[in-house]
């Protein structure tokens, strides 16, 4: 589901995917973020969703923050999820989402159990992306695409090594 987006790492590159990340958000309608953080080592936004106002929680600032996209069955799940720890928050969680939370020190994400709120992410040169939208990934740099990883995905369905 589109509707975040979250880009670790230091230096021009981080900045780039982030704004990059932003312009293709809005050329698809999502319009400006409904919250954004933006620190020396994370950028996150979130984004209201087309057919509703609601846009995902978003709560903290650079150095300690949490982000709940989907439905999460928990009152406040961004604020428990803050408070609680990634684990032990999603020992009792329920319904289809995407949750991540981090400090200055890094990030860690988890969706449902059964993986129903997909997460898509890109790893570039010390910088990582983290969206629900892989067309906003795949945006972020004008990479080429690999004719061999294309030939096994088309035959197999699967893409092997780092391709």
């Amino acid at each position: 589901m589109a509707d975040f987006l979250i880009v670790t790492g230091r230096g021009p590159d981080a900045e780039r995917w982030f704004d990059t990340g932003l312009r293709v958000a809005a050329a698809q309608g999502f319009g400006p973020p409904a919250r954004a953080i933006r620190s020396d080592g994370l950028r996150a936004a979130v984004f209201a969703r087309r057919a509703s106002e609601r846009a995902p929680e978003l709560v903290g600032s650079g150095e300690r923050w949490s982000l709940v996209s989907g439905t999460c069955l928990v009152p406040e799940a961004a604020k428990t999820l803050l408070d609680e720890g990634l684990e032990a928050f999603t020992t009792h969680a329920d319904g289809a989402f995407a949750i991540a939370r981090g400090d200055e020190t890094g990030a860690e994400l988890a969706t449902d159990p059964i993986g129903t709120h997909h997460v898509h992410v890109r790893v570039g040169r010390d910088v990582t992306a983290v969206a629900g939208s892989a067309l906003w990934l795949a945006a972020l740099d004008e990479d080429a695409l690999d004719p061999s990883a294309c030939e096994e995905f088309l035959a197999t369905g699967v893409i092997y090594e780092d391709r």
